[in-house]
């Protein structure tokens, strides 16, 4: 009976430590703020599937955005007290590949990357990662910036004019910040 008991108690164990050891690998990445203004930040969830795909010979400048699309950035359900001395701003950030910090790509060593500027249709300059822009005046209150879109474009880039094929996957965040 003792050494029933003894086996099923290593059995239990081993079937604990191996839950245990499919669990670890996962993670959760948490980020709070805490502001005078807040702004709810709503992006299109994924670009059209095939939208963004281009030739080598097509891309002929480094640094530079091609087959770009424009990308909608909303703030809604803006609340909260404004300070004359605060900024509003948009950040956006995301992994970022071995060409430097305006290509965006999940795999680093990529010949190709995302890249994104600010505004409608324009190629450049590229935003780096973590970069800013304003939203709305110095001391906005939260009315004035509510219902406010922001229009990005991204699209393809490389460190250089002609690159060799490759894959280029990108998750960008924009978050909002009242500082």
């Amino acid at each position: 009976m003792k050494n029933k008991v003894m086996k099923l108690g290593l059995l239990a164990m081993m079937v604990m430590g191996g839950m245990n050891a499919a669990h670890a690998g996962n993670e959760l990445t948490v980020s709070g703020q805490v502001l005078n203004v807040t702004c709810d930040v709503s992006v299109p969830a994924t670009l059209p599937a095939g939208t963004l795909k281009a030739k080598p010979a097509e891309i002929v400048a480094a640094n530079t955005l091609y087959k770009q699309q424009d990308v909608k950035v909303s703030l809604t359900g803006c609340a909260g007290a404004a300070d004359a001395d605060s900024q509003g701003t948009l950040r956006v950030s995301g992994v970022t590949s071995a060409m430097g910090n305006t290509f965006f790509n999940t795999n680093a060593n990529s010949p190709v990357a995302i890249g994104i500027v600010e505004g409608s249709g324009l190629t450049t300059p590229l935003l780096g990662n973590m970069s800013t822009i304003n939203t709305g005046a110095k001391g906005a209150a939260p009315a004035d910036l509510t219902n406010t879109d922001y229009t990005y474009s991204v699209g393809l880039a490389s460190a250089s004019a002609t690159p060799q094929p490759g894959i280029a996957n990108a998750v960008l965040k924009f978050e909002f910040s009242y500082n």
